[in-house]
């Protein structure tokens, strides 16, 4: 009973997340239906993982060139996913082109098997996936084809987790810098859940590897071992489209707001005489000090949703030449830059009100959306809590007085 259990356990999540996601692919992006159909190869995956571990081999030897595909696929989709989360643009035909080993591998499997001749088929799939008996001692050209396939299935496999791991981590890290650089609330905003997530993903792609070296046939005759990679790869996967579906901002998102900042400076560009050119693209002395102006005296970063957009016009310089003045200049992302302010104003509050207020009403005052955006940057850039930091420097609220 247990191992039946188990054995379905991942094949349920995934077909839980896709009835969830499905429900919602007429209102989705387009992020979020790449999202759908990768649970949908997953189901499939999974599913043919069921029939294999519960014997079921009159079915399992027709789905077996489908889990390859499938075990091919799914990877790649969910770099086809990161892509589109990063990208506003619509995804180009030949990234697709990503999916080709695996249809490629699928169809090898599939005209192979339809070559076999009567019960050859069935001897094929007990000897090379339970190990039953033991393979002729000449194998036909088809047999010996799917051997191979099966081989090169195995290294094309490990090739995806090294290159789907790379290039989706550097996708993501790259709009999370984007981000950072344009917002200084960065709160659902940054995709960091995904990039820990494919973190997570590679964790699991080794021990998948690892499995994948072991063959599904060191699990089925080590019964009691299958909890192991069945509760490994239903987290995987619960995690994956437990975040994808909450997820509310991407690309999209970002690029109108893009728009709407180039919009704002084509027109300042346009109002400027020849003379206001070089405040576009200022001294960098001349730029300090007029941030310094901001930030000191008139405080700017106590306003809300803060975004470098906003210090350009009133600056009356290019969005882009900030951004990277204060990446260099101060080495920060716009976003720690203006939530250093936030955090040393809020730090002045706590010291030296006389009449101390609530926690949540600093956070508010010091220009922070949220209280979960407060606590974050206050731990990061003071290295403790803002309760903590108030009990050894400032006033603490009466018991009765906390809200």
């Amino acid at each position: 009973m247990i191992y039946h259990f188990f054995s379905i356990l991942p094949f349920s999540i995934c077909l839980f997340w896709f009835i969830v996601l499905s429900f919602e692919y007429r209102r989705s992006d387009s992020s979020k239906r790449i999202l759908t159909f990768f649970t949908f190869v997953c189901v499939i995956l999974y599913f043919s993982h069921a029939l294999y571990f519960n014997r079921y081999i009159e079915l399992f030897k027709y789905v077996e060139s489908i889990y390859a595909f499938c075990t091919l696929a799914v990877y790649p989709l969910y770099y086809l996913y990161i892509y589109r989360l990063t990208d506003s643009r619509p995804l180009p035909a030949r990234k697709y082109l990503i999916l080709s080993p695996a249809i490629v591998i699928g169809l090898t499997a599939a005209i192979l098997y339809a070559m076999f001749d009567g019960k050859q088929h069935e001897n094929f799939i007990e000897w090379q996936f339970y190990q039953k008996g033991s393979p002729p001692q000449e194998l036909s050209w088809v047999e010996l084809g799917q051997v191979y396939r099966i081989r090169v299935m195995k290294a094309v496999f490990v090739v995806q987790l090294v290159l789907v791991s790379y290039f989706g981590y550097k996708r993501l890290k790259d709009f999370d810098h984007q981000i950072k650089n344009f917002y200084a609330d960065t709160e659902q905003k940054i995709l960091s859940p995904i990039r820990k997530l494919l973190i997570i993903f590679i964790v699991f792609a080794v021990f998948s590897a690892a499995a994948n070296h072991l063959g599904r046939e060191f699990f089925i005759h080590k019964s009691w071992m299958i909890v192991f990679p069945s509760l490994i790869f239903s987290t995987m996967i619960f995690s994956v489209c437990y975040a994808g579906y909450k997820l509310r901002f991407a690309a999209s998102e970002f690029e109108k707001d893009l728009e709407q900042a180039n919009r704002e400076q084509a027109a300042r560009d346009a109002e400027s005489d020849s003379e206001a050119v070089n405040q576009i693209f200022p001294e960098k002395e001349w730029l300090k000090a007029q941030l310094q102006i901001l930030l000191h005296e008139k405080q700017i970063f106590l306003k809300k949703d803060l975004r470098i957009s906003d210090v350009a016009r009133l600056i009356g310089s290019n969005r882009t030449y900030i951004s990277n003045f204060i990446n260099q200049e101060m080495d920060m992302s716009f976003s720690d830059y203006i939530n250093t302010f936030r955090v040393k104003h809020a730090q002045h509050m706590l010291a030296e009100l006389e009449t101390p207020i609530p926690l949540l009403e600093v956070g508010e005052l010091s220009g922070f959306t949220n209280e979960v955006s407060f606590y974050r940057n206050f731990k990061k850039i003071v290295g403790c809590t803002p309760s903590n930091w108030r009990k050894l420097h400032g006033k603490i609220i009466p018991e009765k007085e906390v809200v």
